[in-house]
């Protein structure tokens, strides 16, 4: 029985897992940037960063980056205010 989990039984085990994290892997991506102001090119503290059609979004840091994670590979609006 030893042998047999070890030659047919592991490996395929092996192979499962495998597969099933390539599957899961680049299901989502990320929007980063920074947002400036037009005129001065100071970054823009605060502002308020979504994705449209979406409940994504978050707010700019001090440098006025901003990261927002999990977003479906599909083309999406991003709006600023």
């Amino acid at each position: 029985m030893k042998h047999l989990f070890t030659r047919c039984i592991l490996p395929a085990l092996g192979v499962l897992v495998m597969a099933t994290s390539v599957l899961w892997a680049g299901t989502t991506g990320k929007i980063a940037g920074t947002i400036t102001d037009k005129s001065t090119k100071e970054p823009l503290v605060g502002a308020v960063v979504t994705v449209g059609g979406t409940q994504l979004g978050t707010v700019t840091d001090f440098n006025g980056h901003y990261t927002i994670l999990n977003v479906s590979p599909e083309l999406h609006t991003v709006q600023v205010s």
